[in-house]
């Protein structure tokens, strides 16, 4: 579930429809206003209200998707009636998020295995998450080390970010997008994120706020984070196999690439760790054939390469390159496509790891729809898949990528989600790479066990 609602300036009754959702917010708040300064019976009736009030939002919220079959595209998977549904399927320490964007009304859903909320508020923060997302990428002002060897081969480059003050900015969107939001998710570790149109690159784990004494403390700090877009991943209730098990069934890829200084490293050091080297192609074996068979006969796969973007044609056509095959006429020219990863009839794979470069990056090609690399994996039955939302540099991401695997190899290993979360902190903790660009841009989609 992805893009930005939208609604045409022209469309007086669609958009009396939306300003009547925020007037029942906004009424629903101002009783929650009224609640905290009441006690006893007078208290009590008060929430009676508040969920006459909800009740009537959510069905008018449904009548309103029902009657705009354009907005099914984003509900369709998320709506009140069955992001409800799922309730008693949540695990107690995780709470759900989604975030809708209809020109600038945002509403927040927030969904626990107590309670739905639906919070709305009138905000123009397109342009604050454009800015935020270009200014994480810059690291002029700290790394003091030259470029780096960037895990990316994009077709057209990117904006240059402008010089900021992060804090400033990762503090007003935390304000706007977590404070509101901040007694819903009380007590819950764990947070599922489902962004939709401009928030759908946006990293939520590099969101924060200042603290005594000028200091920051991010999200990732206080919850484990990750991402999907569709509920059905609160299906299972258990993993279905233990992680250091599944880590058996492993086959990395690390392609030669005289512009990577360390992306073999990476995967022989993964292999080590695994004690899975015969399953580690960092050499001429590394084809787009292997990988293919790979993806269909093992559980969790790691792709070590360059991840190319192709912006200005065609989106689907973006590829994660692998050496091409001695014979191409089958097609294996080194370039993965996302075509052909949707084609590949992938049935049993538990994680796919893309450590390669805005991986999880997403491109809108029509309304309410969305394509990424890490999406061709996820709509292809893979379970799990860590990509990266911008370009990485090569030595932080191998040490990213070795942390990780670590926390999975553990006897008793982390979940996938946590496993990521404490590599990250890890990472952030050497001071040549705490600036967010280094530890902030690799992002779990799917199941987070």
């Amino acid at each position: 579930m992805s893009g930005t609602l939208s609604s045409s300036s022209n469309n007086e009754e669609k958009n009396e429809a939306l300003k009547k959702l925020l007037a029942m917010q906004q009424s629903k708040k101002a009783l929650e206003s009224t609640l905290e300064k009441q006690e006893g019976s007078a208290k009590e009736e008060t929430l009676k209200k508040i969920e006459i009030v909800e009740a009537n939002y959510n069905n008018f919220l449904e009548d309103v998707v029902g009657k705009y079959p354009e907005l099914s595209i984003y509900f369709s998977r998320s709506n009140a009636d069955e992001f409800n549904n799922y309730k008693s399927k949540l695990p107690e320490d995780v709470a759900v998020l989604l975030y809708l964007l209809n020109n600038n009304t945002l509403m927040i859903f927030s969904l626990t295995r107590e309670k739905l909320s639906v919070d709305t508020m009138t905000v123009d923060i397109g342009p604050a998450v454009n800015t935020f997302i270009e200014a994480i990428k810059n690291t002029s002002k700290q790394t003091g080390t030259g470029p780096l060897a960037l895990r990316s081969e994009p077709v057209d480059e990117d904006n240059t970010a402008a010089v900021v003050e992060f804090k400033d900015l990762s503090g007003h969107l935390y304000k706007t997008l977590i404070s509101t939001v901040l007694d819903k998710i009380s007590g819950k570790k764990k947070l599922c994120i489902i962004p939709t149109g401009v928030f759908s690159n946006l990293p939520f784990q590099c969101l924060g706020e200042k603290t005594a004494g000028n200091k920051f403390r991010f999200l990732i700090e206080d919850h484990n984070i990750f991402y999907t877009n569709k509920m059905s991943v609160f299906n299972s209730g258990e993993k279905e196999i233990a992680v250091k098990t599944g880590l058996q069934s492993f086959a990395a890829f690390g392609v030669p690439d005289a512009t990577l200084q360390f992306n073999i490293g990476e995967v022989k050091e993964i292999g080590k760790i695994l004690g899975s080297d015969s399953t580690v192609y960092a050499d001429a074996r590394a084809t787009e054939s292997l990988a293919k068979i790979s993806l269909r006969q093992k559980k969790y796969i790691h792709f070590a390469t360059h991840g190319v973007l192709n912006y200005s044609s065609d989106y689907s056509q973006s590829y994660l390159k692998l050496l091409p095959d001695k014979d191409t006429s089958n097609g294996n020219n080194g370039q993965l496509t996302m075509r052909e990863i949707q084609s590949l009839g992938i049935t049993d794979c538990n994680m796919v790891i893309l450590s390669a470069c805005q991986t999880a990056v997403s491109k809108q090609l029509v309304k309410g729809w969305n394509i990424s690399p890490a999406n061709s994996f996820l709509v292809s039955n893979v379970k799990t898949v860590v990509a990266s939302l911008w370009k990485v540099a090569d030595e932080p991401t191998g040490l990213l990528m070795q942390y990780f695997y670590e926390n999975l190899s553990l006897p008793v290993p982390m979940e996938k989600a946590e496993a990521l979360r404490q590599a990250q902190v890890k990472l952030s903790q050497s001071p040549r790479f705490n600036h967010t660009n280094y530890w902030g841009a690799f992002v779990l989609y799917g199941d987070w066990r």
